[in-house]
């Protein structure tokens, strides 16, 4: 099964908490197959490409679905 996204683009860049902490994320851009652009934060302790292709998917979906309505 293809994925229902396409064009993706990772940055890696910090975050600084309330409490003054640097945290690492990636910012992951998409686009649907209809053309949708979205961006997905996902902390660097929690990227790996299983991760990533699931919370891909899920947007990608669920943009679909809200245009289909």
């Amino acid at each position: 099964m293809s994925e229902p996204y396409s064009n993706v683009n990772i940055i890696e860049t910090v975050n600084i908490t309330p409490e003054g902490k640097i945290v690492k994320v990636f910012r992951i851009s998409a686009r649907t197959l209809s053309g949708v652009s979205f961006t997905e934060e996902v902390p660097a302790t929690e990227f790996t490409e299983e991760k990533v292709k699931k919370v891909l998917t899920a947007k990608a979906k669920l943009i679909e679905s809200i245009k289909g309505i």
